[in-house]
C-alpha cells in the first residue's frame, strides 16, 4: 500500500499568526483608533457609493464615478496612509512591522514541528497579502515550513519595487501548489496606489 502523505493547511490571519495583518500594519505607523476609524470610514463610503451605483442602475442613470472598493483596496489605501499621512513609512518600514506581528508559542512550535516530520506538508491559504506574509516567515525562521505553497494575494517583489517605493499592481495570478497543481486564483494588494 502507498504511503498516505497528511497536507496541513493554515490560513494565516489569526491562526498563524494571532492579528489580523490588514489592520496590524497600518496601525503601527497610525494608530490604533485612527486605523480603526479610517477603516470604518472607508467601508461606510464605499457602501454608500455602492448603493448609489446599484439605484443609478436601476433608473439606467449608471453612475461612473461610484466608488468600486473591495476589501483589500481599503487595506491598500489605509496602508497608503501609512506611508503618507502616518510616520511616512517606507516600503521597508512596511515589511518590518508585518515581521513583527504577534503570534502564538504554541502555534509556531506546532508549526515547525509539523515540518520536521515525514510525510506531511504544509501549506498558507489565504486572503492576506503575499509581502506581509512572506515577511513575518522569513523573520520568524518560517519560511520553510511551508513545503507545499502558499495562496494568497499576490505583489510579485522585484528588485526596482523598493528602489522605487511605489511597486505596480498585479492582475490575478495563478498559484499551483506541490506536485498537484491544483490551479487557484487570486488578485493583488500591492504598495501600487501610495503616491
Amino acid at each position: 500500500l502507498p504511503t498516505m502523505k497528511i497536507l496541513f493547511v493554515w490560513d494565516f490571519d489569526w491562526t498563524v499568526i494571532n492579528c489580523n495583518s490588514d489592520e496590524y500594519v497600518p496601525a503601527q505607523f497610525l494608530g490604533h483608533d485612527a486605523t480603526s476609524d479610517g477603516f470604518r470610514d472607508l467601508i461606510r463610503t464605499a457602501e454608500e457609493q455602492t448603493k448609489a451605483k446599484a439605484e443609478s442602475n436601476h433608473d439606467n442613470d449608471g453612475d461612473e464615478d461610484a466608488i468600486d472598493w473591495d476589501w483589500h483596496k481599503i487595506v491598500e489605501i489605509m496602508v497608503g496612509r501609512a506611508m503618507n499621512e502616518g510616520a511616512g513609512a517606507s516600503p521597508d518600514d512596511i515589511l518590518a512591522a508585518a515581521a513583527k506581528m504577534p503570534c502564538l508559542d504554541q502555534i509556531k512550535a506546532a508549526i515547525v514541528e509539523i515540518s520536521q516530520q515525514d510525510q506531511t506538508g504544509q501549506m498558507i491559504l489565504s486572503d492576506g497579502n503575499t509581502l506581509f506574509i512572506e515577511a513575518y516567515l522569513k523573520a520568524n525562521g518560517m519560511e520553510d515550513c511551508f513545503n507545499e505553497g502558499s495562496a494568497c494575494y499576490l505583489c510579485e517583489r522585484r528588485p526596482e519595487t523598493f528602489q522605487d517605493p511605489h511597486c505596480e499592481r498585479r492582475r490575478p495570478y495563478r498559484q499551483h501548489f506541490g506536485q498537484n497543481s491544483w490551479p487557484w486564483a487570486f488578485s493583488c494588494v500591492s504598495f501600487s496606489s501610495f503616491r
